[in-house]
């Protein structure tokens, strides 16, 4: 079958008057089908709302919130250092930058456990986490001086980062006294250790918030 001019429709091989009819369908057709390929995709789904958002972060806020405290008052209290544990360890997974649940867990390590290595690490990442936490440097430093540790130099080190912050901190000037009087590599002074102590007696204040207590 011949084809037929998309003008008059015609069959006659030469004989139709609109030779660029044909032309210019198959155009038009060519046109449509880029116009189609280009069209846009449809949007993607808009966000979730910013409420649902918020409401999530508040619910993790306040489980990790009742976590600490259920954890560091079985600390605090002498309850179950097992489930003080479960409490704390929790919090901390829930919340990685929480510097108060890491000192509680350190805390409880430190005094409840023998986990020397674990209340070690606890203490560097509240520290990561606040470099400028002092109860953290006053409990570490204790825990470096002590056997089985015995890292004077590192405990001397913290220390003295507390006093640069709190030069009358009592903790720190308690525990540097203690260090500079049991240290066995030679730098200990009983001197130094006297004047230390009585400026922890001397400079006892306050401590409303615990951040210097066990």
């Amino acid at each position: 079958m011949e084809p037929r001019c998309g003008g008059c429709r015609t069959r006659r091989r030469g004989s139709c008057p609109h030779p660029a009819a044909g032309l210019a369908a198959a155009c038009f057709l060519l046109v449509g089908c880029v116009v189609a390929a280009a069209a846009p995709h449809p949007p993607p789904p808009p966000p979730q709302h910013r409420c649902s958002s918020m409401l999530s972060h508040a619910v993790a806020w306040w489980t990790v919130s009742r976590l600490l405290d259920r954890g560091t008052y079985l600390l605090d209290s002498g309850g179950s250092v097992k489930l003080a544990q479960h409490y704390l360890a929790a919090a901390c997974q829930l919340e990685a930058s929480n510097a108060a649940a890491h000192f509680a867990l350190a805390r409880l390590l430190q005094t409840r456990t023998s986990n020397v290595q674990g209340a070690s690490a606890a203490y560097q990442r509240v520290l990561e986490l606040d470099g400028e936490h002092t109860g953290a440097m006053c409990n570490y430093g204790l825990l470096l001086h002590t056997p089985p540790l015995r890292q004077w130099d590192d405990a001397e080190d913290l220390y003295e980062r507390v006093l640069a912050l709190e030069p009358k901190n009592p903790k720190a000037l308690a525990n540097y006294g203690l260090l500079q009087s049991v240290r066995e590599d030679g730098k200990g002074s009983t001197t130094s250790a006297d004047f230390l102590f009585d400026e922890a007696v001397g400079g006892s204040g306050r401590d409303p918030e615990g951040k210097y207590d066990f």
